[in-house]
């Protein structure tokens, strides 16, 4: 009986510091993108959802990392890390996170739709995508649908 109360008492404590966890995420985020007027907050949740569940760390505490080696809560490249950041830091993370979706929206001259594909595929295959030189992959596809259904919901 002691066994089983421990272990639930223990899975409601990692719920609640998840939770606690995805909320300050979520206000990072919210307040980075006030920095931008290219980026709304519902937006910034929305990439943060769709990158990694609004989650820095797994489960073990170690910071995401995704086999292409993009890192933490925006799954972000060290060739998009600003200088003096951490991309292990969730805080830096944001901010080169949102700084290279900025940079993309200006790039693309507002169209977001366009700015999110490059942020999750890469500038260079988007241009070849939108000459029909490639085609579009599964990945992004399931990335566009990911945020474009958060913002539904938000």
């Amino acid at each position: 009986m002691r066994t089983k109360l421990f272990l639930s008492v223990t899975l409601i404590l990692a719920v609640i510091c998840a939770a606690e966890n995805v909320n300050s995420n979520k206000l990072m985020l919210r307040k980075e993108a006030a920095k931008y007027k290219t980026i709304s907050a519902e937006l910034a949740c929305a990439l943060g959802w769709a990158e990694s569940e609004l989650t820095h760390y797994r489960d073990n505490g170690d910071v995401r990392i995704s086999g292409k080696k993009a890192f933490g809560l925006l799954q972000v490249t060290k060739y998009h890390e600003l200088p003096g950041m951490d991309l292990r830091i969730p805080r830096d993370n944001i901010k080169c996170g949102l700084k290279f979706l900025d940079q993309r929206i200006r790039k693309r001259e507002g169209n977001k739709f366009l700015a999110l594909i490059d942020y999750n595929w890469g500038p260079g295959a988007t241009d070849q995508w939108l000459d029909g030189r490639r085609k579009l992959p599964d990945e992004t596809i399931i990335f566009i649908k990911r945020v474009m259904n958060y913002l539904s919901l938000h």
